[in-house]
């Protein structure tokens, strides 16, 4: 075997050991995506959006004349001993006045507890309460590991864009709601949602998921360059070397 040859098939044995790591990462992402997802319950919405943090989904179907808005907030990989929110802020884009939908499942019974709450400062206690807008159809579940929020919200007709922020903490004994984490994601789950067009608007810092992109393309430009390119050269230089040369130059 000549040295070409070996070299194709050492660099065709390193993309078949490359091959189902990059197969899982991207069947990973695929899995992820919001767009992918069916609920067990049957249920099916127009729109929906991955978050930028906190792994975390919004699905949602909204009519603009009437104000219905019918949302399903999804958090993958939280703990069964975790709380999970999210909510619209109609005044601003923080924290401070915000009116949030929180479940958690019950400790003692399994069964999961969905409630509304309004946020009136920093340091809140997330009692239950009822919110400046009407929530119907208020439930929430629990499975493998991912936690659901499902509600139906009469907004104001005609809104368009709202404020709207996501959350998740711990549940201390008794099963009161623990303060969340002050670092990291959980100080950058607030974005501008669209409601027509489904558009996440994120802050400046919750848009460092644009790192994973960059990262992804740059996965991608070092496969090519460094593997499919080689590996074309080889592959024409190993052609030419087995090709028999033709015959020029002789007389009938």
């Amino acid at each position: 075997m000549s040295l070409s040859s070996r070299t194709v098939v050492v660099v065709l044995c390193f993309l078949f050991v490359l091959a189902p790591y990059l197969t899982r990462a991207t069947t990973d992402e695929l899995q992820a995506r919001c767009d992918s997802h069916s609920f067990n319950n049957g249920k099916h919405f127009r729109s929906c959006v991955d978050l930028p943090v906190l792994d975390s989904f919004l699905h949602f179907s909204y009519v603009r004349e009437t104000g219905v808005l019918e949302v399903a907030y999804r958090h993958i990989n939280v703990d069964s001993s975790s709380w999970i929110a999210w909510g619209i802020n109609p005044t601003s884009k923080g924290m401070s006045g915000a009116k949030t939908l929180l479940a958690y499942r019950n400790s003692t019974s399994g069964v999961m507890r969905v409630y509304t709450s309004s946020i009136k400062g920093y340091s809140p206690t997330l009692q239950e309460g009822p919110l400046s807008f009407r929530v119907l159809q208020l439930s929430g579940e629990y499975l493998n590991g991912e936690m659901t929020i499902f509600a139906t919200i009469v907004l104001p007709s005609n809104i368009t864009v709202v404020n709207h922020l996501w959350q998740d903490g711990p549940l201390k004994e008794g099963d009161r709601l623990g303060m969340h984490a002050m670092s990291g994601d959980h100080l950058k789950s607030t974005a501008t949602l669209d409601l027509l067009s489904g558009q996440v608007t994120a802050s400046k810092a919750a848009n460092d998921n644009m790192l994973l992109v960059k990262k992804i393309h740059g996965l991608v430009n070092a496969v090519c360059w460094g593997i499919f390119m080689p590996i074309g050269v080889i592959a024409a230089r190993f052609s030419t070397d087995t090709c028999p040369q033709s015959k020029t130059g002789q007389g009938a």
